[in-house]
């Protein structure tokens, strides 16, 4: 199970590890959790230049408002339930960082909708085959 909390601004946060590509180290940020952003993560251009994360391509998205606009997309990898996972983030201009429904895919997201509730996202529970 990964946890994280509300912040005092109401946003449901969860931590997440994202290696430098330079060091091999990973950084750890605190991310808001946004299933209205269908990607894996978003985050400012400044954080993707400081961990040298390799461009992957332009790709474009639907706002909330229904324009369409371009983005550039890099490579990443993050630890996800102990396992290295490559992502595409998205970058941004916007000092908000993203966790998207792309990332939260296959598991179940809680969120304690309180000042300093809890967050919390574990896999689907799966049927055992007969």
């Amino acid at each position: 199970m990964i946890t994280g909390s509300i912040n005092p601004i109401r946003q449901a946060t969860l931590p997440l590890s994202i290696q430098d590509e330079t060091s091999g180290q990973f950084v750890d940020f605190n991310m808001v959790v946004d299933t209205g952003f269908s990607g894996d993560v978003q985050l400012p251009i400044d954080d993707i230049i400081r961990l040298n994360l390799p461009f992957v391509d332009r790709g474009y998205s639907q706002l909330a408002d229904g324009r369409m606009a371009g983005s550039d997309v890099y490579g990443a990898t993050v630890l996800w339930f102990g396992n290295s996972v490559l992502v595409n983030v998205i970058a941004a201009e916007s000092p908000i960082l993203l966790i998207g429904a792309k990332l939260l895919w296959g598991y179940v997201t809680h969120i304690e909708w309180q000042f300093g509730g809890r967050v919390s996202v574990e896999p689907i529970p799966r049927p055992e085959p007969e």
